[in-house]
């Protein structure tokens, strides 16, 4: 059987330990310096086929074919693949039988039920140097070895794609983590060949900045929700489609046929009791759907042009937009650090405990070298393209 590999961009500098690695196409080293855990895994390395791109990287080792082609196809959605051949893999992923739900029945503490990933909830198990993860209905199981760096999940469904496609989400966002990179409560798009980044708390606009600007047909879809900052002031997506408001979708003439219809009329009678609360509701994107449904492409990631922190204020229609100084922008992105396990959900622990204060420091590096600005809006504002786009030449200066 056929091994397939994905490899996955970090997005590091040259100060960073990854460094470029290429194969020729027999599988040969041709560049100088590897991670030490490269090292490791060349002791046992496979055949197989790399899925490379860029310099540094993260590369994903998963035996089943199928399901590698599946999760090639959606990796590719936002990060650019190709294929070369031979490697060591950072991870080793793969889908095991019925054995490992009985060894997660045996190692986790069924007395403790935790809340894992988003709606998901179960129990866990761990040593020094393994964690076992079991959902409460015995939905799915995973084992992590995190001295071998090897995941191996058990899915009671015929397709696993669904489930598996989390567990890559969260040991990419958290490989890049790792190194340096910091992951920040923020929505983004890439216009005009850079990033725009729109942090703030729950309900400050972030997603309807982004959606309004995807469906004037200029922008593309980077990130919702959770945005990664790499130490080169690169914005790089997070493995995800966006999770957006009813009441979002219900202002852009472009996307209310996509509200469901249960909850149209329920959003046209604006004075009704269910007014409020189906604005509140929320419904999600797979990746796969993006670009179809929103009429958007996925970007890649991009260089870091200007960081807006929005504010939504109800029932008006004034825009306002101010220029901050670095101190404030500091401050602000700081408050948005996702660095706490209940910010994201970190649940198979794949994280070091962070250095808050290494984070702190290097989100300030943003602000001495990038444009930031408060935005203020409401949901009713209609010149919202055209304020962006002074922003943007604003930035430029």
């Amino acid at each position: 059987m056929s091994i397939w590999y994905i490899r996955i961009i970090c997005a590091l500098g040259s100060d960073s330990h990854y460094k470029p690695v290429f194969y020729s196409g027999e599988g040969k080293r041709t560049d100088a310096s590897l991670h030490p855990a490269e090292q490791r895994g060349r002791r046992n390395m496979e055949t197989g086929t790399l899925l490379n791109y860029g310099t540094g990287s993260i590369r994903l080792l998963i035996p089943e074919e199928a399901l590698s082609r599946q999760l090639t196809e959606y990796c590719s959605l936002m990060y650019p693949l190709h294929e070369e051949t031979g490697a060591a893999a950072h991870w080793t992923f793969k889908i095991v039988g019925s054995e490992l739900l009985e060894k997660c029945i045996r190692n986790t503490d069924r007395s403790a039920l935790l809340q894992l990933e988003h709606d998901m909830a179960g129990f866990k198990g761990q040593n020094r140097q393994e964690s076992w993860f079991l959902e409460a209905k015995r939905q799915w199981a995973v084992y992590i070895n995190h001295k071998e760096r090897q995941v191996h999940a058990w899915v009671s469904q015929d397709d696993p794609f669904n489930f598996a496609r989390k567990l890559i989400r969260q040991i990419v966002s958290s490989e890049h983590q790792k190194a340096g990179a910091a992951l920040i409560h923020a929505s983004a798009v890439e216009y005009n060949g850079g990033a725009y980044v729109f942090a703030g708390d729950k309900g400050a606009g972030k997603t309807t900045v982004m959606m309004n600007l995807i469906a004037a047909g200029s922008a593309m879809y980077l990130g919702n929700d959770a945005v990664l900052l790499t130490p080169e002031a690169r914005a790089v997506p997070v493995l995800a489609g966006p999770f957006v408001g009813l009441g979002t979708l219900g202002g852009i003439d472009k996307y209310r046929c996509l509200i469901p219809s249960k909850f149209a009329a329920a959003l046209e009678a604006r004075e009704s009791s269910d007014y409020e609360a189906s604005v509140q509701k929320k419904i999600s994107f797979a990746l796969e759907e993006v670009e179809r449904l929103l009429s958007t492409t996925i970007s890649k990631g991009a260089n870091i042009k200007a960081i807006v922190f929005p504010t939504l204020i109800r029932k008006t229609e004034s825009i306002e937009v101010e220029k901050i100084s670095a101190d404030t922008g500091a401050q602000l992105l700081q408050e948005q650090l996702m660095y706490d396990p209940n910010d994201h959900q970190n649940w198979l622990e794949i994280n070091p405990k962070p250095d808050v204060i290494a984070l702190k420091q290097h989100v300030k590096r943003y602000t001495d070298h990038t444009p930031m600005f408060r935005m203020r809006f409401g949901r009713e504002s209609k010149d919202l393209i055209n304020v962006f786009q002074r922003l943007v030449a604003e930035a430029d200066i």
